[in-house]
């Protein structure tokens, strides 16, 4: 099995800074990501029949009980911002929100990772 691939956050800066590049849902383990809590992440469906759904793993606990999955819905080519992403409910013990796509459907999702300076 593959590794989960880990894509940079690009900061926004005053000055402005270059959109960074889509990275390609393509990746049998997922991504995943460095949260600050001011991350947000751009999905581009380019399937222009079906909608498909992103997952952003939580692994938390909440009164003893384990946080549902967050899950969101893109529709058919179009493109959605997701986040920011509350540190306390996505992150790992290293800092990381973990990104699932559907099976068989990852080419038809594009990211961006983009967060607040």
């Amino acid at each position: 099995m593959a590794d989960r691939v880990d894509v940079a956050v690009t900061r926004t800066k005053l000055t402005g800074v270059a959109q960074p590049e889509q990275t390609e849902g393509v990746v049998a383990d997922g991504h995943m990501f460095r949260n600050d809590g001011r991350v947000m992440v751009e999905v581009e469906n380019i399937d222009a029949d079906a909608a498909r759904i992103i997952t952003f793993q939580t692994p938390g606990n909440l009164h003893g009980e384990p946080v549902p999955e967050h899950t969101v819905s893109v529709p058919k080519a179009s493109v959605v911002l997701i986040g920011p992403f509350a540190p306390m409910t996505f992150n790992r013990l290293d800092h990381k929100v973990y990104i699932d796509y559907p099976a068989g459907n990852e080419a038809d999702l594009l990211i961006r990772l983009t967060a607040l300076a």
